[in-house]
């Protein structure tokens, strides 16, 4: 991140990629939509985030969920939690991150809290996103 921020200010003061400038919106347009990819990204709880496949979050996804519950309230973002092949599973899970978002703040976490599949092309996948 440290990179991404020197690379960005170098821009910005850049007279030949200025953001004025046709190349410097192109090149701040990039940074900025890979900028949201990650922080979408971010917002994503996975599979190996819960306690050996079950409706408990395992340490990371407890990290995790702490992390989101301080970002939240400063994006529009919505948690995304990833479908299991188990709907009342699926349905224990989002009631315990809602449960835990709350106990954190998040008085919202109801509504932000949803169940998406999440699909990626190869070429996303590729990228890294």
């Amino acid at each position: 991140m440290k990179t991404r921020v020197t690379v960005m200010i170098v821009l910005l003061t850049s007279p030949v990629l200025a953001a004025g400038s046709a190349c410097g919106q192109e090149t701040m347009s990039v940074f900025a939509e890979d900028e949201h990819s990650i922080s979408l990204d971010e917002f994503i709880i996975y599979h190996h985030e819960w306690h050996l496949g079950s409706a408990e979050l395992g340490p990371y996804g407890r990290y995790h969920l702490n992390e989101l519950s301080k970002l939240l309230p400063k994006v529009p973002f919505n948690v995304v939690i990833r479908p299991s092949q188990n709907a009342l599973r699926d349905r224990l899970r989002r009631a315990e991150v809602v449960r835990q978002l709350q106990a954190r703040g998040v008085i919202d976490a109801e509504a932000r809290t949803i169940l998406k599949k999440i699909e990626f092309s190869h070429e996303e996948w590729a990228k890294g996103r």
